[in-house]
Order: C-alpha cells, then sequence, then structure tokens
C-alpha cells in the first residue's frame, strides 16, 4: 500500500502517470510476476509495465484496421471502410 502523499511523490524520468482501471486479478499477477523477478516492486513495476505494453505493440500492430469516418453534420459511429476506400487512403498514404 503506498503512503506517500502525491505531493511527496517523485516522477521516474520519462514516465508519466495514468489512471486507468484494470482487471484486479490480472494487475496481482502481473505484480506478483514483477515481485518475484526483481523482489520487490519499487522501481521495477513501471519499468516492466511498459515494457510489457511495448511487446504487446510490437506483437499487435499488423491487427489495427484503419476507421473511415466521413465528414457530417452530425454525430455517427465509426464503421469500418470498404475495400475502394482503403485502397484510396493506401494511394494518399503511397503505401
Amino acid at each position: 500500500m503506498n503512503h506517500y502523499k502525491s505531493s511527496e511523490r517523485t516522477a521516474m524520468k520519462g514516465y508519466i502517470r495514468t489512471g486507468i482501471y484494470v482487471e484486479e486479478r490480472v494487475w496481482e499477477e502481473f505484480k506478483q510476476f514483477v515481485k518475484e523477478k526483481y523482489g520487490k516492486l519499487k522501481g521495477t513495476l513501471a519499468k516492466e509495465l511498459s515494457e510489457a505494453i511495448k511487446e504487446y505493440l510490437e506483437n499487435h500492430r499488423g491487427e489495427i484496421v484503419p476507421v473511415f469516418v466521413p465528414p457530417s453534420k452530425g454525430k455517427r459511429k465509426p464503421r469500418k471502410p470498404s475495400p475502394r476506400e482503403i485502397d484510396k487512403m493506401a494511394d494518399l498514404l503511397e503505401i
């Protein structure tokens, strides 16, 4: 449990503080993994979380599907682009 006041916390250089919700079971398992690996959490948890996110991004980048939202006056839900729209976007991006 963290007993520091927010004004007493020091930021790690190159890191930002986030406020996200994570499944409790997953978070506890991740913390246990880090503690077993390093013998402590302080100074290691943020680094390991960053590395886990980087690894996830490297392994899943190809799964991104562009979403085309045509300009409109009202609010519309994003939709998957048609094959023709994908070709058009690829031409614009010179892919």
